[in-house]
């Protein structure tokens, strides 16, 4: 049996953000997300955008108080200060 194929559409637009979904497939390694200035709710849909395309994400000045946040959204992630 032929393994079904699923389009994804390059970007998706979220109005606050343009996620691009395919960054993987161009330039080896998902759309990194820059925290400062999003609100928490931004940031974890962001990520989960990205994380359900790619199965990883990295997100970059997160602050402490946000980290935590994540960490419960994202139970096997890291956060490096």
């Amino acid at each position: 049996m032929k393994k079904k194929r699923v389009f994804i559409d390059p970007f998706d637009d979220l109005g606050y953000a343009k996620v691009d979904l395919h960054r993987e497939v161009r330039k080896g390694f998902p759309e990194v997300v820059f925290c400062e200035g999003k609100t928490p709710q931004q940031v974890i849909t962001i990520a989960k955008k990205i994380y359900k395309t790619n199965k990883k994400a990295m997100l970059t000045h997160a602050a402490p108080v946000l980290a935590r946040r994540l960490k419960k959204t994202f139970p096997r992630g890291t956060y490096h200060k």
